[in-house]
């Protein structure tokens, strides 16, 4: 199975909620960290923090830098039992 697909299906042995998953908004996903919103991904924008990303030229690397704190956050977190 794939390490990202696992990594983004699995719950957090801290909060026992899924980290990333699509199942809190029709076509949208969104990845929790400590049970707060990190990243939310949606067809009308991005979310970073709760705070909707700005369509600019710093919008790619904002969500890439989100995107890489909730990997980091995930893989911290993960159970490895």
């Amino acid at each position: 199975m794939d390490t990202l697909y696992q990594m983004a299906h699995t719950k957090s042995p801290k909060t026992h909620q899924t980290v990333c998953g699509m199942n809190t908004e029709p076509n949208t996903i969104t990845c929790m960290a400590g049970g707060a919103e990190m990243l939310k991904i949606g067809p009308d924008g991005f979310w970073v923090r709760g705070e909707r990303v700005a369509q600019d030229d710093k919008e790619a690397q904002a969500v890439y830098n989100a995107f890489k704190a909730w990997m980091t956050w995930a893989t911290l977190n993960k159970d490895y039992q």
